[in-house]
């Protein structure tokens, strides 16, 4: 049952864009092409600077699946993050083919899975969405981006590694108390 589900929703992904881009905007109207190229910039030196690999994408809709199982299978499709050290970040935003029709979910890699990320995650997402609703898609995502940032930044910090990412959340949560 699950090979076929998995089947099913492989059928409505799209491929890895040529060449890799850390944000799509498969709608072609919520960012700007200036915006794109900022925040696409701003993915790709984090990535050489954390080795953290975070993707936005932006797409009208997840084909009636839900926007977490789209982003789930999207990030294993394209291969988002380090695959030994699972710990990949997807930024998903459908439209819904409207404003105020939004939907977003972050989704972690299985290196975050034993901290409890919900109520952060809730908090990133409850700053984002006040933007969007206000039209502003780029500076939602530059906030939601900045926070995830700002988090494994203190880690490295505190660790001295850009190795340990796994305790990302127990931070935010810490600073948030």
């Amino acid at each position: 049952m699950a090979l076929k589900g998995f089947t099913q929703i492989d059928q409505v992904l799209p491929a890895a864009p040529e060449p890799p881009r850390l944000v799509n905007d498969f709608t072609g109207r919520a960012l700007s092409a200036t915006d794109r190229d900022k925040l696409e910039q701003k993915l790709v030196k984090f990535d050489q600077r954390a080795d953290v690999q975070m993707a936005v994408v932006i797409m009208d809709s997840a084909y009636g699946y839900s926007s977490e199982v789209y982003a789930r299978a999207l990030a294993n499709k394209w291969g988002i993050g380090d695959q030994q050290k699972n710990n990949g970040i997807i930024i998903l935003v459908t439209t819904g083919g409207g404003e105020g029709k939004r939907d977003l979910t972050i989704q972690l890699g299985k290196a975050y899975a034993s901290y409890p990320v919900n109520d952060v995650l809730n908090e990133i997402i409850g700053e984002m969405i006040p933007l969007f609703k206000e039209g502003k898609m780029y500076e939602g995502l530059e906030k939601g981006t900045d926070m995830i940032m700002e988090a494994i930044d203190k880690l490295n910090e505190m660790t001295g590694s850009s190795f340990q990412h796994t305790s990302l959340f127990s931070i935010v949560l810490n600073k948030a108390g």
